[in-house]
């Protein structure tokens, strides 16, 4: 088990859905990965985070904007984000929205990188990220589905100093780990020629018991199964889409980054 009560810059402090439907939402995510959640705020926007045995490990919100498509937003934490927005340009990427403050909860902004992936950035103020990763029922590693996850890669390495280890041949399983002080952040790869939406993405995976049950359970619940679940060297893992289109993974255990 791992309890946080702080993020260093550059890791992956935070993760949130937007969805169009609130409590659709709620019910499905409470029967797939066993989440609490506290009572949407209005002052918020409606937003609510997602528990765990008690320790936050996602937030949850109503889609804002019209024709916005509903998906998990991966933020990278900050210390500073005005400073952060600004670097996130001189490397090539673009500024979306922000920086704005969240009440006292922090202060958040949204860009993308210079494949188009979407991410947000948190400076925590009383709201710190998750409290709780790698158990069942909470994140376990974070994805970027790229493009180009090469020029994503140098874009990534320049806001944040990550070291990038290239993993496998390079060819036949082109997949590389974003490292921060000896600490695995992230992996990235690219996205498959023949993907239906060839839009750079981050995807975050979430621990389970048991792969194969998630999987029937998603689809009993009205989600769909994007990649039937299949070994890996580091756990059982699936690909799926919750009934309102945004999409997740699910991995048994493990002690090693998901990519496969």
């Amino acid at each position: 088990m791992t309890t946080h009560t702080h993020h260093t810059p550059g890791s992956v402090s935070w993760s949130d859905l937007s969805t169009p439907d609130l409590a659709g939402a709620m019910s499905f995510y409470r029967e797939l990965l066993g989440w609490e959640f506290t009572e949407p705020d209005p002052e918020m926007g409606g937003y609510a985070n997602a528990t765990r045995d008690g320790a936050l490990v996602a937030g949850i919100m109503p889609i804002m904007a019209e024709g916005q498509p509903s998906a998990w937003t991966t933020y990278l934490a900050t210390d500073d984000a005005e400073r952060t927005l600004g670097q996130v340009t001189e490397h090539g990427g673009s500024v979306v929205s922000g920086p704005h403050d969240a009440a006292d909860l922090g202060r958040m902004a949204y860009a993308t990188d210079p494949t188009g992936a979407s991410f947000g950035l948190w400076q925590a103020g009383t709201h710190t990220g998750f409290g709780l990763t790698e158990e069942p029922g909470s994140p376990g590693w974070f994805e970027l589905w790229s493009q180009d996850h090469h020029q994503a890669n140098n874009f990534y390495a320049a806001l944040f100093g990550y070291d990038v280890e290239q993993v496998g041949d390079g060819d036949t399983f082109d997949y590389t780990v974003l490292q921060q002080g000896g600490q695995m952040i992230a992996g990235t790869t690219a996205l498959p020629a023949d993907a239906p939406d060839a839009s750079s993405y981050w995807l975050p995976y979430f621990i389970v018991d048991d792969t194969d049950a998630t999987a029937a359970t998603a689809t009993g619940l009205g989600g769909a199964v994007l990649r039937a679940p299949e070994d890996s060297p580091h756990g059982r893992l699936a690909v799926l889409k919750d009934p309102f289109g945004a999409q997740l993974a699910v991995i048994g255990m493990m002690d090693q980054p998901a990519g496969t």
